[in-house]
C-alpha cells in the first residue's frame, strides 16, 4: 500500500503534468498576471534541479539493481519528485517565454523537450509504482539522458548563444579583430562592433532578442527595438544606447543589466564618439584621427604587424626621393618598416613611378593606385613588390590581358579591380591565388551568369560586386593640431600639420565652414596666434582628393588666474575630477562625465563656492564658468552665478549676479555662462554658482535636483 507521501507526490505530479500540457496546447491564449511573470523569472533559479535529478536518475537506470519492494518504492518517489520539479520548472519557463525576445525554433525545441522529459519522468514514476519489468531500463535510461541533454543544450543556446559551449575550442575570429594598421580600420567594424559583441550580443542575438532588439546584424542595429532607434546620429547624449549605459546600475533600464559585464569608460567613450560623428557604418578611423578617444583605442588594439616577416627599414632619403605630387609614401604604423604607397591621378603623373618603387619593393605592404591612369605595362613592375598584401587598381586603364601576372604576388590578400572593363576570363586566373581573400569587382561589365560562375570558382574568397567599399577618390586625413591649449592667459597659438606633401590646410575664424575652392577661409602658412575668445574651423584640401572631415577648436581667454584659492563647499565625492585645482588649470574637461576627468560635480546643497586671492589686485570685468550639459544624466545649466569682491579678507561686496532661465528642452555639450561685474581692482573674489534646485516638469526627473558640472572658472 502506498504511504501518504507517495500519494501526495503522485497527485502533484499528475496535476503539474496535466497543467503543463494544457498550457502548451493553449499557449497563444495565455495572458499572464504580474505574479506569474515574477514566477517566470524564477526559471533560471531552479532549472538546475531537474537537470541534475534527471541526469542522476537516467544514469541510475543504466546500473543493474535488484528490485525489492523498498527499492521499487524509492525509485517511484524519486521519479515523482523529478517529474514534479521538471514540470514546475517547465511551467516557469513557459511563463518567462511569454516576455518574448527568443528565437522561435530554439524555444520550441526547449519547450517540447522539457515537456517530453516531464512526461517521461512521470511514466517512470508510474512504472516503478506498479513494479513493471526492468528489461527496458537501459533504453529508458538512455532516452532520459538524451532528453536532458537536448533540453539543457537548447536552454543554453537561448541564454548564451549557439556557440557558447564549444566557443573556447572553436577556431574563430577573435572578438577584437586584428588590424594591420589604423588607415584601413573602420569605426563600426573594428572599434564599435567588438564592444557590442562583448557586452550586448548575449541578450540581443537571433536566439534571444530582448526588447525586440537584434544587434548581431547591421539591419537589426539600424532598426532598433521595441522602444525605437537605439542611437540618434550626431546626438549621443539623446541616444538610448548611451542614456541606458549612464543610468545607475541598479536601475532596471540600465544596460548592460546588473550582474553582466559592464561597459568600461573607454568603451563608452568609443560608442559616444561614433554616434557623435554621425554613426556612419563605413567611416574609416583614420578620417577622425588624431583624437584623444581614438588614440586610446588605437593603443589598445592588437596589430598584425608583429606577424609580418622582419625586414630592414627603407632609407628615409630614398623614401623622400620617391615622393612627388602624385605619389605619397608613409609607414603603415608608427615604427613599422612596412609602407603604404598611394599613387593618384595628377597632371605630373609618370608611369615610371612603378619602376622606381623597386628601390623599396620589399617594404611596400599596400599600393593604392585606384583612379590613376595605370596601364597593362605597369603590371610587370607591380609584380616585383614581393611583400605586397593589398593592391588597388580600381578605375584605371588596365584591360585585363596581363592581369594573370598578379599571380606572382604570393602574399596578396586584397585586390581592388572595381570600375574597369574586365571580363570573367580576365579574372579567373586570379582565383587560384591561395593568399587572396577579398576581390572587389563592382562596376565591371559582367552579366549575372558570369558573376555566378565566378562565385562558384571563388570558394571562400570574398567577392564584392555591389556597393563599393570606398570611393575611388579617397578622403584626406584631417590636419593634426599639436596639443593646443583650449584656455589661455595672454595668448596661445594653434599649430596645424598634415603628413601628406602638397596638402593645403584652410581655416576660418568667422564661423563659416572653410572651402578653399569657393574662396572661404585663409590658407594656413604659419601658426595661428589667438589672443581673444575664438573658434577656429579647419580642414585639409588637395586636388583629386575629398577634403578631410571638418574639425574645429574653441579657445577661451582667462586673463587672471588666482595665486591662491579655496573651495568652501567640496564637490560631490563621486565627481572630484582629479582635485579642486581643475577649475583653474587652463585645461578642458573630458568629453563626458563618466570618465570623471577634469569636472567637479555639485548637487542639491552642494554648489560651487570658491574664494580667490590675487597678490596683485585683478581688474575684473567678467567671470565665466565652463559647464557640461547632459540632460539624461540630470546635468543641466546653473540656476545662477554670483560674484563677490573685496580688498580685505572676509569683507565681501556683491559686484555681480546673473540668473539663467530653466531650459525648456534637453541640452547637451559644453557651454560657458557669464556674469558681468562692477569693474574694479580686487584682491579677493568669491564666485558662487548654484545648480537648478528642481528639474522642470518636462524632464523625466521632474522635481528632483539638477547637477552642475564645472571644468574651468575664467576671470577677465
Amino acid at each position: 500500500m502506498k504511504n501518504r507521501f507517495a500519494t501526495i507526490l503522485e497527485n502533484l505530479r499528475l496535476f503539474l503534468s496535466i497543467l503543463l500540457v494544457f498550457l502548451l496546447v493553449f499557449e497563444k491564449y495565455i495572458h499572464l498576471p504580474a505574479i506569474l511573470a515574477v514566477l517566470g523569472r524564477m526559471h533560471p533559479l531552479i532549472l538546475h534541479f531537474p537537470i541534475t535529478l534527471a541526469a542522476v536518475g537516467g544514469l541510475g537506470l543504466l546500473i543493474p539493481a535488484k528490485y525489492e519492494l523498498a527499492n521499487w518504492a524509492r525509485r517511484m518517489e524519486f521519479w515523482s519528485i523529478t517529474a514534479s520539479i521538471t514540470a514546475l520548472t517547465a511551467l516557469f519557463g513557459l511563463f518567462l517565454s511569454r516576455e518574448g525576445g527568443y528565437d522561435e525554433a530554439t524555444l520550441n525545441w526547449h519547450k517540447y523537450s522539457a515537456a517530453a522529459l516531464t512526461l517521461g519522468a512521470g511514466y517512470l514514476a508510474w512504472r516503478f509504482g506498479r513494479k513493471f519489468s526492468s528489461r527496458w531500463d537501459l533504453a529508458l535510461g538512455m532516452g532520459t539522458l538524451i532528453l536532458t541533454l537536448i533540453c539543457g543544450h537548447q536552454g543554453g543556446v537561448l541564454t548564451h548563444g549557439s556557440n557558447f559551449l564549444l566557443e573556447p575550442i572553436r577556431p574563430s575570429v577573435a572578438a577584437t579583430p586584428v588590424v594591420v594598421d589604423v588607415q584601413q580600420a573602420e569605426m563600426f567594424r573594428d572599434a564599435v562592433r567588438p564592444i557590442l559583441e562583448k557586452k550586448c550580443f548575449a541578450c540581443h542575438n537571433p536566439n534571444k532578442t530582448k526588447g525586440e532588439l537584434l544587434m548581431t546584424t547591421l539591419e537589426g542595429i539600424k532598426k532598433g527595438g521595441e522602444n525605437g532607434a537605439i542611437f540618434t546620429p550626431f546626438r549621443p547624449d539623446s541616444s538610448q544606447m548611451i542614456q541606458m549605459a549612464l543610468l545607475p546600475e541598479a536601475d532596471d533600464r540600465h544596460m548592460p543589466p546588473q550582474g553582466k559585464p559592464q561597459l568600461t569608460p573607454d568603451e563608452l567613450k568609443v560608442l559616444h564618439f561614433w554616434i557623435k560623428k554621425g554613426a556612419d557604418f563605413g567611416a574609416k578611423v583614420s578620417a577622425f584621427l588624431p583624437n584623444d578617444t581614438l588614440d586610446a583605442w588605437v593603443k589598445s588594439i592588437p596589430t598584425a604587424a608583429a606577424a609580418l616577416p622582419k625586414i630592414s627599414a627603407a632609407s628615409p632619403k630614398t623614401i623622400e626621393g620617391l615622393k612627388s605630387n602624385f605619389c605619397n609614401i608613409r609607414p603603415i604604423a608608427q615604427g613599422s618598416p612596412y609602407l603604404e604607397v598611394v599613387v593618384f591621378n595628377h597632371q605630373d603623373y609618370q608611369a615610371e613611378v612603378f619602376k622606381k618603387l623597386q628601390k623599396i619593393s620589399k617594404n611596400i605592404y599596400r599600393l593604392e593606385a585606384s583612379g590613376a591612369p595605370v596601364t597593362d605595362k605597369e603590371l610587370k613592375n607591380i609584380t616585383g613588390l614581393a611583400n605586397l598584401r593589398e593592391l588597388g587598381l580600381g578605375k584605371t586603364k588596365i584591360t585585363g590581358k596581363n592581369l594573370a601576372q598578379l599571380r606572382e604576388l604570393k602574399h596578396l590578400q586584397i585586390l581592388k579591380l572595381h570600375g574597369n572593363q574586365l571580363k570573367v576570363k580576365d579574372i579567373e586566373p586570379l582565383l587560384g591565388l591561395s593568399s587572396l581573400h577579398s576581390l572587389y569587382l563592382w562596376g565591371n561589365p559582367m552579366q549575372e551568369k558570369d558573376l555566378q560562375k565566378l562565385r562558384k570558382k571563388a570558394g571562400k574568397m570574398q567577392l564584392d560586386i555591389g556597393t563599393p567599399p570606398d570611393t575611388a577618390v579617397l578622403q584626406l586625413n584631417k590636419p593634426v593640431a599639436e596639443k593646443p591649449l583650449a584656455y589661455f592667459q595672454n595668448s596661445t597659438q594653434l599649430v596645424l600639420t598634415h603628413p601628406m606633401r602638397g596638402v593645403k590646410i584652410v581655416y576660418t575664424t568667422d564661423g563659416r565652414n572653410p572651402d578653399g575652392k569657393a574662396g572661404i577661409g585663409k590658407m594656413y602658412t604659419q601658426p595661428i596666434v589667438v589672443k581673444t575668445d575664438q573658434k577656429i574651423k579647419y580642414h585639409a584640401e588637395l586636388d583629386g582628393w575629398h577634403a578631410s572631415v571638418l574639425d574645429s577648436l574653441e579657445f577661451k581667454k582667462a586673463r587672471f588666474v588666482p595665486d591662491k584659492f579655496s573651495l568652501k563647499i567640496p564637490a560631490n565625492p563621486k565627481f572630484l575630477g582629479g582635485g579642486d585645482s581643475v577649475i583653474f588649470n587652463l585645461t578642458k574637461g573630458a568629453p563626458n562625465h563618466t570618465v570623471n576627468d577634469g569636472w567637479l560635480g555639485f548637487e542639491r546643497a552642494e554648489h560651487l563656492d570658491v574664494e580667490c586671492f590675487f597678490k596683485n589686485p585683478a581688474e575684473v570685468k567678467k567671470v565665466s564658468i565652463g559647464t557640461l550639459l547632459v540632460d539624461n544624466a540630470y546635468i543641466v545649466p546653473p540656476a545662477s552665478l554670483e560674484v563677490w569682491a573685496g580688498n580685505t579678507p572676509g569683507q565681501w561686496e556683491k559686484i555681480g549676479t546673473q540668473s539663467f532661465p530653466v531650459p525648456d528642452g534637453p541640452q547637451y555639450g559644453n557651454r560657458f555662462y557669464h556674469c558681468e561685474v562692477k569693474p574694479g581692482k580686487y584682491a579677493y573674489l568669491k564666485i558662487v554658482a548654484r545648480p537648478i534646485p528642481k528639474l522642470p516638469t518636462w524632464h523625466r526627473g521632474k522635481g528632483e535636483p539638477g547637477w552642475l558640472f564645472v571644468d574651468e572658472v575664467l576671470i577677465n
